[in-house]
């Protein structure tokens, strides 16, 4: 059995001053017009069934507490899950795992017009975030960071909610490629592609 590739996810809060594009944005550093929140910790964590791969999106896990919906863990980010657990369950598993994270906003980030972007360093390797809810980012790779626009989708002075679905398949088509290896039976020998599936987000809040 292959062992599903380690992958890293990394969060970013920053706040600009000045109206910025999110295709255009720099690496976030901080200084006196941009500050950095990092969302790093611990996150809930679920994964789909094997035999119902689409249950997180019939069932708008984006949008419910994981607490009411049950069967999940406590996922340290950034992390690979596939390192964290010695449960074969989780530690070999590809296909949808679903992170969610709770954070806070303070009001005056609306009170001085600032601009908020997410950043996300690493997420291997097809990634799609919500906040509150609302579609914010999707993005496929995993080997570049992204950025998406999170300031119409906050919640200011409030508490706010973040979901993340990641899916680690790896294909013939992606970088990099699901392998193909040989298994001898008894009656013929099987030509098997393995698609492996890697999970590290990093999550960039940019403000």
């Amino acid at each position: 059995m292959v062992r599903p590739s380690e992958t890293a996810m990394f969060l970013l809060l920053v706040t600009f001053v000045a109206p910025s594009l999110a295709s255009n944005i720099l690496y976030p550093v901080e200084s006196e017009s941009r500050e950095l929140r990092t969302l790093h910790g611990l996150w809930n964590f679920k994964i789909s069934p094997l035999s119902n791969q689409q249950i997180g999106f019939d069932k708008k896990w984006y949008a419910e507490r994981f607490e009411t919906l049950g069967d999940y863990w406590k996922m340290p980010v950034p992390s690979s899950y596939n390192d964290i657990s010695t449960n074969s369950t989780i530690r070999d598993y590809v296909g949808w795992s679903w992170y969610q994270y709770e954070f806070y906003v303070p009001k005056r980030w609306t009170d001085d017009q600032l601009n908020v972007f997410l950043r996300f360093g690493s997420v291997h390797f097809k990634s799609i975030v919500w906040l509150n809810g609302q579609l914010c980012v999707e993005h496929e790779g995993g080997h570049l960071p992204f950025v998406g626009d999170a300031t119409r989708f906050l919640k200011y002075g409030e508490s706010n909610l973040i979901v993340v679905a990641v899916n680690n398949t790896l294909r013939p088509d992606t970088i990099p490629q699901g392998y193909t290896k040989s298994r001898t039976t008894r009656t013929s020998i099987q030509k098997v592609i393995e698609y492996i599936l890697t999970s590290l987000i990093t999550l960039i809040i940019l403000v």
